[in-house]
This record gives C-alpha cells, structure tokens and sequence, in this order.
C-alpha cells in the first residue's frame, strides 16, 4: 500500500481502516513527503511485541550483562573520576 498523507488520515481515517483490516496491510502515513509511522494491524502488532521486554527491564538485563569489567576496560577506565568531593551547591 502506498503512504497516505496525514491529512488523507485525518479526513479518511474510517475508510482507511476498513481496507486495512481487510487486507491485513500496513498502511505508511507520511508528512511532507517523508514516512514518518506505520499503521499495522492489531495482529502484526501483537506478533512484533510478543516475547520483548518492555524498554527497562531490557535496559537493566544490559547493564547487568555488560560491564565495565567484562569489556576489559577496568584498569584503563580506574582513576578516570576526580578523587575530589565535587563542587559545592547551595540555594
């Protein structure tokens, strides 16, 4: 299916979605010429989400896998930070 403009969205938005849940096709909206999201169905949807984690869990997984350590970065990332307490804040 070719990409339908924001305002064909706007104005068609009923139509659209009918030949989309007919033809199980995602549907590229556009903005000034450029494809800026993708209409899908619920199906491809639930297919694309099933079995990810959710942006943090993921997040934590990663820093949890991957360590200064374990990238054998220890000694050369050691000293890195000023022994000093840092600056003075106040109000």
């Amino acid at each position: 299916m070719k990409a339908i403009g924001v305002r064909e969205l706007k104005i068609h938005a009923s139509r659209i979605l009918r030949r989309m849940r007919q033809t199980r096709e995602q549907v590229p909206i556009s903005y000034r010429g450029s494809v800026v999201a993708h209409l899908v169905p619920v199906e491809e949807y639930e297919r694309l989400k099933a079995g990810r984690p959710d942006f943090w869990v993921a997040l934590l997984g990663f820093r949890e896998r991957v360590r200064a350590s374990s990238l054998g970065l220890g000694e050369e990332l050691e000293g890195l930070r000023s022994p000093s307490k840092g600056r003075s804040f106040r109000w």
